[in-house]
């Protein structure tokens, strides 16, 4: 006999049923979950690409500022630069060294000043520096007992427009000619282009940023700071190296006011910005005279890699000035009408610096192999 249940009865499953159903329901729930996760991640996803693109554009650029040190942006070496490089597997400074070393093109720099003068193989704006170029032709005629003098002075006769101009500068604006050659050479990566044997050969060097349109000439002036203490020049004006240099020298002695004349003050803030600056006097320093840079080597010394420049920046250009300063005394180039300030060697190694080397930076930067 054949059992019709009735409609709507539903006859018990067994246990076995009962847990293969639970199962596949699990198993459901657990892909909506797996699901719902991975839905949430898609703006997560995106973020990350965003911020990878930004890491591989920023590494990108410092690979082109490490490995083009001082050609465009004014930069220069240090023992702490070689190690950034090394952390970020960049080329070897040996290396690049040998490279400029096989690129240097063959320069004829056996005419005089005044012959270059005579035969017009300078530009017209040479004329003015006339006065300056017989100070440059004592550099010339005069022999130097220590080896760096002799390359800082070889240096000067390379770049003979360029130094005139920041000697005319600095005199007319109560600066000491060496505090505005160290910066020029500094800032317009003087030493690298001699080192590649880019010289003037009688007319002005266009110096660019290639990271930063917004910036111009020898002293790397940017379009606010031109805007501020430039107004009389036109934008066109700072490739220009007398107009370049004069309101570098203005800034200087403006940041000098504002720092209560302390040197390393000023120059700290010539190359991180005066807020920055005394932003950091102010919150970090404690509001110390000279303390700006301490701070700075401190936070490098931290791993905050990206203060290396402005902690090292004052000594390199009080380094750089040391040296020009003897040159210029050697030819006797401080007359009355001529500020003098005084720097000593010892006075140098009492500002803090990022680079292991003891003995002064520039002196292992210009020396040849």
């Amino acid at each position: 006999m054949v059992i019709h249940n009735p409609p709507g009865f539903k006859v018990k499953s067994s246990a076995a049923e009962r847990r293969k159903k639970r199962l596949r329901r699990e198993k459901f729930m657990r892909g909506l979950k797996i699901a719902a996760s991975l839905s949430s991640l898609v703006p997560v996803i995106y973020l990350g690409m965003g911020l990878y693109k930004s890491i591989n554009e920023n590494l990108l650029k410092k690979i082109n500022y490490y490995n083009n040190p001082g050609i465009e942006q004014g930069y220069q070496y240090s023992s702490t630069e070689n190690e950034i490089m090394k952390d970020f597997e960049f080329t070897e400074p040996s290396t690049i060294n040998t490279l400029i070393e096989e690129s240097r093109p063959q320069v004829n720099n056996n005419q005089t000043l005044e012959d270059k003068i005579e035969n017009s193989e300078v530009s017209p704006d040479a004329v003015s520096y006339k006065e300056e170029y017989n100070l440059i032709k004592k550099i010339e005629q005069t022999t130097f007992d220590d080896e760096v003098l002799e390359l800082y002075a070889d240096l000067i006769q390379k770049f003979p427009l360029l130094y005139s101009a920041a000697y005319k500068v600095a005199k007319e604006n109560d600066i000491d000619p060496a505090l505005l050659m160290g910066l020029a050479t500094l800032e317009g990566g003087i030493q690298m282009k001699y080192y590649a044997g880019i010289t003037e050969n009688g007319t002005e060097l266009r110096i660019e940023n290639s990271l930063n349109k917004d910036i111009r000439g020898v002293c790397q002036i940017g379009k606010s700071t031109w805007q501020t203490y430039g107004k009389d020049y036109t934008w066109d004006d700072m490739y220009e190296y007398e107009s370049n240099m004069i309101v570098a020298s203005r800034v200087l002695k403006a940041y000098l006011a504002i720092f209560e004349n302390d040197l390393t003050d000023a120059l700290t803030a010539y190359n991180l910005g005066p807020e920055k600056a005394k932003n950091v006097k102010t919150k970090y320093a404690n509001n110390e005279k000279g303390k700006i840079v301490k701070v700075l080597n401190r936070w490098v010394s931290q791993g905050f890699k990206e203060y290396t420049e402005p902690a090292n920046y004052p000594r390199r250009v009080l380094e750089g000035a040391y040296y020009f300063q003897k040159v210029l005394e050697k030819v006797g180039a401080y007359d009355n009408k001529t500020t003098k300030m005084e720097l000593t060697e010892e006075f140098i190694k009492t500002i803090p610096r990022s680079y292991k080397s003891d003995s002064l930076l520039l002196h292992n930067t210009y020396k040849k192999e």
